[in-house]
């Protein structure tokens, strides 16, 4: 994820990837859009959304929280934590 820092942008990451985890139909459109907004290349957007997924499989207690897979991810990818 050195495409980006910004909260904000792994935020977007995490929302899109929580929109889309049980329903692939329109995921790539989604991400399309994502990069778009973000200046980045859809690739990139993917890439990032794809850690998301990780994550989120990762996470053993069932929480599928924005808050929790940004945390994880920050602890991950040695992200700043401040927002």
């Amino acid at each position: 994820m050195n495409w980006t820092r910004k909260p904000e942008d792994i935020q977007a990451t995490i929302d899109l990837h929580l929109r889309f985890r049980h329903n692939r139909f329109g995921r790539d459109e989604a991400i399309e859009d994502l990069a778009l907004q973000l200046g980045r290349t859809p690739s990139a957007v993917g890439a990032a959304v794809d850690a998301v997924v990780r994550v989120d499989a990762e996470c053993s207690d069932g929480w599928h929280r924005p808050s929790t897979l940004l945390k994880a991810l920050w602890d991950e990818r040695g992200l700043p934590r401040k927002v």
